[in-house]
C-alpha cells in the first residue's frame, strides 16, 4: 500500500469526521462515563483483533505501550474538555504536539534532512500566533465580569491543551519508533487502548468519589455516539500507525498538522457557531496559526 493512502484516509476520518462526533459527545452529561465506555469499547475490539491475528500481547514493548496508553487516557480526557470549551480554538493548539514529535524525530531519528528554513519559519509563525492568542485570553481574564469568566475558562483550557500536547507529542514520536521496530499494528492497538482504559477508569473512579452526582441515564443515542466515536479513533489510530510505518515522520506529520488545524477549526467556527465569540484579532491569529502550519506542511521537497 502506498504511504499516502493511509495518510489521506486518516485525515478524512480523524480531522474531518471525528471532531464533529466528539463535539456532540463532550457537550453532554456524564463525560467521565462516556470517556470510560469509549475506551472500554476500543480496548475490547483492539485485544480481540490482536488475539485473532495471533500477535503477541505480553512483551516488553507491549508493556511500554500499555504504560504510555495510560497517559493517553488522561490526555484524551483533557482533549475532550478542551473541545468542550472551544473546538475551533483547540484546533490551533493541536500544532504543539506535532512540533514536539517532529523535534524528537529531528534529533533522535536523524530526520533533519527533511526539514528546511520554510518549515522552521512556519513553526515560528504558528507558535507566535499561539502565544499572542494566550496573551489575549489572559487579558480578557483581567477585564469585566463576563470577560473575566470567559478568560478564566480559557486559562483552564490552556492547561488541558498543554497536558495532552506533551503526552501526545512524545507518544507520536514513540509510535514512529515502534513502527520502525516492526511492532504489529494489532499489538500496538491492544497495548495502547488497554492502557487508555486504565487511565479512563482512574478518571471515572476519581470523579465518582469526588462528586458522587446523579446523572441522567444513557439513551440508545448516547451509546451510539460512544460506539461511533470509539470506532473512529480506533481506525484513525491504526491508519496513523500504518502511515508512520511507510514514510518519514517529518513528511507525514506536517500533513496531519495542517489538516488537524484547518478542518476542526472550520467545523467549530461554522458547524457549531463558535465564531460568535471571536473578534477580529482572534480571526487574524487563527489565520496566522494555520498559515504557519501550512508552511510546515508544504515545506517538504523530497
Amino acid at each position: 500500500m502506498a504511504w499516502y493512502v493511509p495518510v489521506f484516509l486518516r485525515v478524512l476520518l480523524a480531522h474531518g469526521f471525528y471532531p464533529w462526533v466528539s463535539k456532540h459527545v463532550v457537550m453532554k452529561h456524564s463525560l467521565q462515563k462516556r470517556h470510560l465506555l469509549n475506551f472500554s469499547f476500543c480496548a475490547f475490539v483492539a485485544i480481540l483483533l490482536a488475539v485473532w491475528q495471533g500477535h503477541p500481547l505480553f512483551t516488553k514493548t507491549a508493556l511500554l505501550i500499555f504504560v504510555v496508553g495510560i497517559a493517553n487516557g488522561w490526555a484524551a480526557y483533557c482533549q475532550w474538555k478542551a473541545i468542550g470549551i472551544s473546538l475551533s480554538r483547540n484546533s490551533l493548539f493541536t500544532f504543539l504536539d506535532d512540533v514536539i514529535a517532529m523535534g524528537l524525530s529531528y534529533f533522535i531519528l536523524q530526520e533533519s534532512k527533511f526539514l528546511n528554513l520554510q518549515s522552521g519559519a512556519g513553526i515560528l509563525l504558528s507558535l507566535t500566533a499561539v502565544a499572542l492568542l494566550a496573551v489575549r485570553d489572559y487579558q480578557n481574564k483581567k477585564g469585566g465580569n463576563r470577560e473575566e469568566s470567559v478568560g478564566a475558562r480559557l486559562l483552564v483550557f490552556y492547561f488541558y491543551v498543554g497536558f495532552y500536547s506533551v503526552v501526545w507529542g512524545v507518544a507520536t514520536f514513540l509510535m514512529k519508533f515502534w513502527g520502525t521496530e516492526e511492532v504489529p499494528v494489532t499489538t500496538f492497538l491492544a497495548g495502547w487502548y488497554a492502557g487508555a482504559w486504565v487511565g479512563s477508569l482512574s478518571i471515572f473512579l476519581y470523579a465518582k468519589w469526588r462528586y458522587s452526582q446523579i446523572n441522567p441515564p444513557f439513551t440508545k443515542r448516547d451509546f451510539g455516539y460512544v460506539v461511533i466515536m470509539g470506532s473512529t479513533i480506533l481506525i484513525a489510530l491504526a491508519l496513523g500507525y500504518m502511515s508512520y510505518e511507510r514514510a518519514p515522520q517529518t513528511i507525514v506529520q506536517p500533513i496531519f498538522l495542517v489538516s488537524e488545524m484547518a478542518l476542526p477549526a472550520i467545523i467549530g467556527l461554522f458547524g457549531f457557531a463558535e465564531r460568535k465569540g471571536f473578534k477580529l484579532a482572534d480571526w487574524l491569529l487563527i489565520a496566522l496559526g494555520i498559515t504557519g502550519g501550512a508552511m510546515v506542511g508544504l515545506s517538504y521537497h523530497g
